[in-house]
């Protein structure tokens, strides 16, 4: 019960801070770090799928909501995202390949629904992969320290 309680306790405080960072944080090529992406898929990687799945869809709101997206546009692929992640995690080779993948997917996911974000799909994916590169070796670190020092990793 204390695991879980201090478990959702980071997830909140990740949630906040990660969400903050993304809009506070400079946007290259009109692109954004996607700090969130790389927390929904580092809890799809250790928790539970239903821990995983409400934080993707919890994310995926935050950044619909932050950048003025359609309404399930980002929430649809976080939570697809996380699903991935969870059913690949023992066969897959590290949740930061992942992102590199998903984040180009997403710029073309994003383009799909919304034609007119500016800058050619092709230019938006090409750039978005060193962008999710440098927001997992900034966010994977310090999710680890709040994990370690909560003692969630704790049997």
């Amino acid at each position: 019960m204390k695991r879980d309680a201090v478990s959702f306790a980071i997830a909140l405080i990740a949630f906040t801070a990660l969400g903050a960072a993304e809009e506070l944080c400079a946007k290259p090529f009109g692109i954004g770090f996607p700090f969130l992406l790389v927390a929904a898929i580092y809890f799809a990687e250790r928790r539970t799928a239903l821990h995983a799945i409400l934080f993707a869809v919890a994310a995926g709101a935050a950044v619909d909501a932050l950048s003025s997206l359609p309404p399930a546009v980002s929430l649809a692929f976080f939570a697809a995202v996380a699903a991935v992640v969870r059913a690949t995690r023992r066969n897959f080779p590290s949740a930061k390949l992942a992102l590199a993948l998903a984040y180009p997917v997403y710029q073309f996911w994003l383009w799909m629904w919304c034609p007119n974000l500016g800058g050619a799909v092709f230019t938006r994916s090409l750039a978005a992969a060193p962008l999710a590169v440098c927001a997992a070796v900034a966010v994977y670190p310090l999710l680890e320290i709040f994990e370690r020092k909560g003692a969630v990793d704790e049997p």
